[in-house]
């Protein structure tokens, strides 16, 4: 018989929504100090044993990915083998294109807990992927607006990490669940709702010229200048000249322009909202 969704407590729900509430706001407010850490950590042993300690770590989290995997007895539909591997093939593409250092692989698992708190909460993917992609959108802008001599751009590449990070962990949800995927309609409102609100705000600030793509970064990068009596919002102090830029160490990597940087995580989170969907669906849900 097919499955019926399963109707739980509304304070169940909101219990692991303020969990992932929670979580987020430690992931985001610890960044300074994790970035501490890290420092002192590569200060200690160096930049090729930090990068391959870092690599290493980044194939056990797949390893443990398939071994879990393994372990769960059910077996994985055509549906979701054919999901993952594509989400596997976005995420060697956005290494291979906009990673500078493996350190920023810590989004994924970051954004994979969070997606999973999501679906914990609401059992909707597409719920679950608007509000973890305007999660990790609005932690970038906060990196952004409160240090920018560290960033110098509001960082769509990292989006674009934290986006595929959350996709991970809606379909991680589907791995362990017994319970069909659901339409939440409240949760979805309020994720529509926000990305609504998101984007007749930038939309505003577009038209109303308060955006400005690039500015020389002077000596206090003012995200934030006040011109003509009236605030504007710097979205880069850096414009490549070239596709890729080459770090110091000659890592190549290419950063994403405001505009690009935004028709590519428009594009991919609609494409991965619609690819998690379908692999959290039961088959008897098709």
């Amino acid at each position: 018989m097919p499955e019926t969704p399963h109707r739980r407590p509304a304070h169940s729900a909101l219990l692991w929504l303020l969990c992932a509430a929670t979580y987020w706001l430690a992931v985001t407010l610890g960044h300074d100090t994790a970035s501490t850490l890290y420092g002192r950590i590569f200060s200690l042993f160096g930049r090729s044993v930090m990068e391959a300690a870092l690599h290493a770590a980044s194939l056990a989290f797949l390893a443990l990915l398939v071994l879990a995997r393994l372990r769960i007895g059910r077996a994985p539909g055509h549906r979701e083998v054919g999901a993952w591997a594509i989400l596997l093939a976005l995420v060697a593409l956005t290494d291979a294109l906009l990673v500078v250092t493996n350190i920023e692989r810590v989004h994924y698992p970051q954004y994979a807990l969070l997606g999973l708190l999501l679906m914990l909460a609401c059992q909707d993917a597409v719920a679950a992927m608007l509000l973890g992609a305007l999660a990790g959108c609005v932690d970038e802008a906060l990196q952004y607006a409160l240090f920018p001599q560290y960033t110098k751009y509001l960082d769509s590449n990292d989006c674009i990490l934290n986006l595929l990070g959350v996709a991970m962990g809606v379909m991680l949800w589907r791995w362990a669940s017994t319970r069909p995927a659901r339409a939440s309609q409240p949760a979805r409102a309020m994720g529509t709702g926000l990305w609504g609100l998101t984007l007749l705000l930038g939309l505003w600030a577009g038209l109303t010229g308060r955006l400005i793509p690039y500015a020389a970064p002077g000596n206090d990068y003012a995200v934030f200048p006040l011109i003509d009596g009236t605030r504007h919002m710097v979205l880069s102090f850096l414009q490549p000249a070239t596709f890729w830029t080459v770090a110091e160490y000659g890592r190549r990597y290419h950063i994403l322009s405001p505009a690009w940087g935004l028709a590519a995580f428009a594009a991919l989170l609609f494409a991965v909202t619609a690819l998690v969907r379908a692999a959290t669906r039961r088959a008897t849900d098709a």
